[in-house]
Parts: structure tokens; C-alpha cells; sequence
């Protein structure tokens, strides 16, 4: 069922920032437009589910990386002389000589699919912002039946329904942010079954992850090969925020264009305000004017 699916994309991301009127803090929403490739209608995908991930973190998105480009790497690699289990507890290691538990649960990886952990998860679709305990820590998690984000019963090029998330709150802009989408299967092998600890997207099926940095940094390693698939994080090159273009900001803060006129300091006060509501309408189905309210980073 997973090879029916291809072509995943993130097409455009709107982050919008507005503030707290109890506190200091900036509360920060991301409204998320995606696609994909489907070799089948909606009815026959109803054993896979999608998820996106994210974080704000650097040295999370830093983890992240390196387990999306290992991932990818393996797929890609027509005979590998690992299994995809022998080849995850590698990078399983790896995570840990760095100081970072990759569990299937308590807490769960973002790529787990231990299917016990994503009943009890993601009821609501979207779980709480990682504490380290239940979810890995600096981490949210979107996750749904696909045929739930099909708006198509038909094949072919799909627009997913669109994601609407809620961040956590913080002290100034948003200056992180990567995201990682795949589809994966839930029809677990029995061995995975007797195993759930080993039950992550590699092991049990899934697509290649699509991965999106509109601002930060993305970490590039050293690929593995087919003949040396145990290459660590030592090496790596940066990319600067390479996925910026696909980031549109709405900044509801009250606009600097507010026009004070004072022709007379005793006898004449008139204040011009602008409008500083945007509109509420968020159809990422539609196109999106620039206006005053939204610039590139």
C-alpha cells in the first residue's frame, strides 16, 4: 500500500504571531498546505495514516535530520546489507552515544509506530508539545487516517486537507522551525507485533519523509553507502532556512502605520488608526495576496 503513495510535498506554511493580551508572551499559530501522489482512490487507503512533524528546537531539528536523511538514505539504496531492523538499531545507537533516547514509547519518537502509543496519542490528531515523558521533548506530532486528509475519492494529485496547529507561546518571533511529513502503514508485521519496541516508520513501512526548513538551519551528514551503513554525526554540512519560500508570516500585532496628527497641541487631537485585523478567512486552498499584513522572512 505504501509504494501507492509518492510525491509528498509541504506546499506553503502561513505562521501567524499575535500577542498575549495577559502576558508578554507571543502566541503563534501555523496554518499548513500539502500534497500528494495517490496510485489509488481514497477507499483503498484506509490502513495508512499521515503525519507531520515539528519543532522549534535546533538541537532536536538537529536529531530529526539526521534520522530523516538515514531513513531516506536506506530506501534508497537498491540492496542494503543491513535489515531495516538491524539498520534502525544503528541509528538507534548513534542517538544515544549523543545523548538522545529514540523509543518507540514513554516516551515516543516521532517516527514510532508502536500502534498501542498512536491510540491513545493522537485521539485529537495533534499531540501536546514534547516534555520528554510521553512524546520526545521539543516535539509535536499530527497524525490521522489518510483517507481522513483526502479531500478526493479518486486518484492522482491529491491537496490534503489543510493543518491548523497551535504552538506553544514564546517570548519573541519564532526563529526555528522544521517539519517532517511521510505516510506510513499500520498494518504492523507479525514480528513487529511481538516487538513493539522495534515498531518505527522504517521497520513497518513507510514512505521517504519529506523534510522542510523555512527558518533555522538544516543539517546535512555524510550519506551512508551500501558497503558502510554505519556512518555517525560527526560530519555534517549547514543549510541556512532552505525552505524559506514556502513560509508566508501574518503578524497581528498592531501595525506601525498608526498616524498620530496633532495640528493643534491644545485645541486639536486627531488620531488615524489603521486596520491591524487581518482577515480570519484562512482558505489555503486559495491564493494568498501580499499585503501589509504578510512578509518574507
Amino acid at each position: 500500500m505504501i509504494k501507492t503513495i509518492s510525491n509528498i510535498q509541504i506546499d506553503s506554511i502561513i505562521y501567524e504571531k499575535s500577542p498575549n493580551d495577559n502576558s508578554s508572551e507571543i502566541k503563534n499559530k501555523l496554518f499548513i498546505s500539502t500534497s500528494l501522489d495517490s496510485s489509488v482512490p481514497k477507499s483503498q487507503t484506509g490502513k495508512t495514516r499521515l503525519r507531520l512533524v515539528l519543532s522549534l528546537n535546533p538541537e532536536v531539528v538537529k536529531t530529526l535530520d539526521y534520522v530523516s536523511q538515514r531513513y531516506n538514505e536506506y530506501l534508497s539504496i537498491p540492496k542494503p546489507s543491513l535489515s531495516t531492523y538491524d539498520f534502525n538499531k544503528v541509528v538507534q545507537r548513534t542517538l544515544e552515544s549523543a545523548g538522545t533516547r529514540m523509543k518507540s514509547s514513554s516516551p515516543f519518537f516521532p517516527m514510532s509506530t508502536d500502534i498501542g502509543s498512536i491510540e491513545l496519542l493522537f485521539q485529537n490528531g495533534v499531540s501536546s508539545y514534547g516534555d520528554g515523558n510521553i512524546i520526545t521533548k521539543d516535539v509535536l506530532i499530527y497524525d490521522i487516517p489518510l483517507d481522513a486528509a483526502l479531500n478526493s475519492e479518486n486518484p492522482g494529485r491529491q491537496n490534503l486537507s489543510p493543518i491548523s496547529i497551535e504552538l506553544p507561546e514564546t517570548s519573541e518571533a519564532v526563529k526555528d522551525l522544521s517539519l517532517y511529513m511521510f505516510v506510513y502503514d499500520t498494518r504492523v508485521p507479525n514480528l513487529s507485533r511481538k516487538n513493539p519496541v522495534d515498531n518505527f516508520s522504517l521497520t513497518t513501512g513507510a514512505t521517504p519523509i519529506t523534510r522542510v526548513t523555512p527558518l533555522g538551519t538544516r543539517t546535512i551528514y555524510d550519506p551512508i553507502s551500501s558497503t558502510n551503513m554505519s556512518v555517525g554525526m560527526s560530519k555534517a554540512n549547514t543549510s541556512s532556512q532552505p525552505n524559506n519560500k514556502v513560509l508566508s508570516v501574518v503578524d497581528t500585532y498592531p501595525q506601525e502605520n498608526v498616524v498620530i496628527r496633532y495640528s493643534n497641541v491644545f485645541n486639536k487631537v486627531s488620531d488615524i488608526f489603521s486596520n491591524t485585523s487581518p482577515s480570519r478567512n484562512y482558505d489555503l486552498g486559495a491564493s494568498i495576496k501580499k499585503s501589509n499584513y504578510f512578509s518574507d522572512l
